[in-house]
């Protein structure tokens, strides 16, 4: 059967073959086809172009941006805004809006800046772009003293999550703020606090500023301060500050007190070599013979007559004191200075070698002598009318009469006591009669009085007529041709002369000649000689002049200074010789208190005279350590110079 099978198969096969091969080589059949009529084929459509993408303001930000790089502020503010007005709900609103306050404090529009920083917090207040403008807004609040505003915004501030820049500039302006409203003790407890949080360049650069902040910030403040924060490396770097402010003020017990602390609770501090340096300084200032002063005077050189007559004072003044105070003692140890600027320098070295407690003097080169004295902190008591002398430092002290003091002591008379108010100055052209006009003419016009004429003439020159015509307001050319008949110009009430005896004789005839008859002629302590009697022989008016001291007062003190001084030295005492006595015994007596036990004490003691009650009158020191004197006055009569204070 299966053999059946295979024939069955095969013979199949073999017929389909044969059937293949025999239509592959017939002819096809012809079939008509009939006629269709022709078919239009579709065009294919082109695919559209894609959509544009949506203009967001990319293009017009990133104008801004390079505008602003550049500093070319104006065309990137006009860029920002346009982009705010036409995109307001744009990816670049906060930023547009901090740029744009930046650009208005830039140039001064504070209001505007505020007003875009303010936009940016209120519209977008989770961006970190808002504590940027917070920030931002710091400078503006403290350009406009708003320290408050700046302290609340900056606390708020610092609850958040910043970045360190931000952070670090918030910690610098809240403490800003807290210093420039009078809290330096916040600012420096905003530092320490912070301290803790940071790390790197950053704590150094808080380490910088607490230490300037500290370095500004009164010691009993600092010292207070030390018990309100616990840090061990704050605390020692409060009471370093401490002790160097205590020093500054010359507290030197406040100062020890602040560096045995240190001592004792922070010994390994970094800050302990400084400390032990502080403590050497405090040990010299109590190292010193607080019995002693120091004279300074030139006795040889150009005022070497000065410094003579300044010396009898020195003498009769210790003579006074150990007659006086039998118990006390005083070294007094003398130096000539050389009537020169070097000598004075060198003086001062030698007395503070000696240890002086103190210097008196010099005359003459005065400014050399208080600038080695302030260096060497030695309180000085000088004798000179040299300006500005005391602003040297707060070691140096004046006690004598300057032409301030002499000039307001005459303006006030003329103005308070004679009712004058029209004012005319004729002086030398040379230091002292420039200094004496400049001194009045600020007097008159501060007390309300009317300066009508002010001249000058060489004094070197023998005749004044020019510039007293000039005052007169006759020819100023030089032509000196007598006009006895004029009438005497009755404008001026008042004449001040800062000039010697000698020459304002010569100038008084010339005033009779060309009838310049002033009702008061008003002059300096340079006419406290006798020879300045004959002065009221030369012209029909009140002749006034200003001094401190009065040989002939018949006051006990004075009249026992005067006699002692004839008797000694066959001279009557003056001006140099009587405020040299006074100043002395002022330092003697100060040098010998008990509390004494450091330089500084002698310049408290100085400035906490009430006033001292001398043959010079009543003197005190202002705060500047210039001396306050009450000036007497003079009148000059044809007989007799008369004490005219008080009437």
């Amino acid at each position: 059967m299966v053999e059946d099978m295979k024939r069955f198969l095969l013979t199949g096969w073999a017929i389909a073959l044969i059937a293949l091969i025999g239509f592959g080589c017939a002819p096809p059949p012809k079939v008509a086809i009939p006629d269709r009529p022709a078919v239009e084929r579709p065009v294919p459509k082109q695919p559209a172009p894609a959509p544009k993408p949506a203009d967001v303001g990319d293009d017009l930000f990133e104008a801004a941006e390079a505008s602003f790089l550049r500093k070319d502020y104006d065309k990137a503010l006009e860029a920002y805004t346009a982009y705010l007005n036409r995109y307001p709900a744009g990816s670049w609103v906060a930023d547009s809006l901090l740029k744009v306050g930046l650009i208005h404090r830039e140039k001064g529009r504070l209001s505007q800046a505020l007003s875009a920083f303010q936009r940016l917090s209120l519209d977008f207040p989770n961006s970190a772009l808002a504590a940027s403008a917070e920030v931002a807004s710091f400078p503006i609040y403290f350009q406009m003293k708003n320290y408050g505003g700046i302290i609340q915004r900056a606390a708020n501030l610092l609850k958040q999550r910043l970045s360190p820049d931000i952070h670090r500039e918030t910690i610098d302006w809240l403490a800003k703020a807290y210093e420039a409203s009078g809290k330096p003790g916040d600012a420096l407890l905003t530092y320490a606090q912070a301290l803790a949080t940071v790390d790197g360049a950053t704590r150094t650069v808080f380490w910088t500023q607490f230490n300037a902040i500290a370095a500004r910030t009164d010691p009993d403040e600092l010292m207070r301060l030390v018990n309100r924060t616990g840090i061990p490396e704050v605390q020692g770097e409060l009471l370093y500050h401490a002790a160097g402010g205590y020093i500054q003020k010359e507290a030197y017990d406040k100062a020890l007190a602040a560096i045995d602390r240190f001592r004792r609770d922070f010994p390994q501090h970094a800050r302990r070599g400084r400390i032990d340096e502080l403590a050497l300084q405090v040990g010299r200032q109590s190292e010193f013979a607080k019995q002693t002063v120091g004279v300074i005077l030139p006795l040889s050189g150009t005022y070497e007559a000065y410094g003579k007559r300044a010396l009898r004072g020195v003498e009769l003044a210790q003579y006074a004191f150990s007659s006086s105070r039998p118990s006390d003692s005083v070294t007094v140890l003398i130096k000539d200075n050389l009537s020169t600027p070097e000598g004075s320098a060198a003086a001062v070295r030698e007395l503070a070698e000696a240890r002086a407690a103190a210097i008196l003097g010099p005359i003459g080169s005065a400014e050399a002598a208080a600038e080695a004295a302030q260096a060497a902190g030695i309180p000085i008591l000088t004798l000179t009318q040299k300006e500005k002398i005391t602003q040297i430092g707060s070691q140096v002290f004046r006690h004598f009469i300057t032409p301030d003091m002499q000039t307001q002591r005459l303006v006030d008379y003329a103005i308070k006591n004679k009712r004058l108010n029209r004012f005319a100055v004729l002086y030398p052209k040379e230091p002292y009669g420039t200094g004496m006009m400049n001194a009045f003419v600020e007097k008159v016009q501060a007390a309300g009085g009317e300066v009508i004429g002010v001249e000058s003439y060489d004094p070197t020159a023998a005749d004044y007529a020019v510039p007293i015509q000039k005052l007169t307001g006759g020819s100023a050319d030089g032509d000196t041709s007598a006009q006895p008949d004029a009438a005497p110009r009755n404008d001026i009430d008042v004449l001040f002369l800062p000039e010697s005896p000698a020459k304002t004789v010569r100038i008084l005839a010339q005033l009779n000649f060309y009838n310049l008859k002033p009702k008061l002629i008003l002059g300096t302590n340079l006419w406290h000689t006798p020879s300045a009697r004959s002065l009221a022989a030369s012209i029909d008016s009140e002749i006034v002049f200003t001094d401190a001291f009065d040989p002939d007062s018949e006051a006990e003190q004075a009249r026992r200074f005067s006699d002692l001084c004839m008797e000694l030295y066959n001279e009557k005492p003056g001006l140099v010789e009587a405020i040299t006595y006074d100043s002395a015994l002022m330092l003697f007596e100060t040098v010998n208190r008990p509390d004494i036990r450091y330089r500084s004490d002698i310049r408290s003691q100085l400035l906490a005279i009430p006033g001292r009650n001398g043959i010079t009158g009543k003197t005190r020191f202002a705060p500047n350590r210039e001396c306050i004197k009450e000036l007497l006055l003079f009148r000059i009569l044809p007989d007799r110079i008369l004490d005219i204070t008080g009437f």
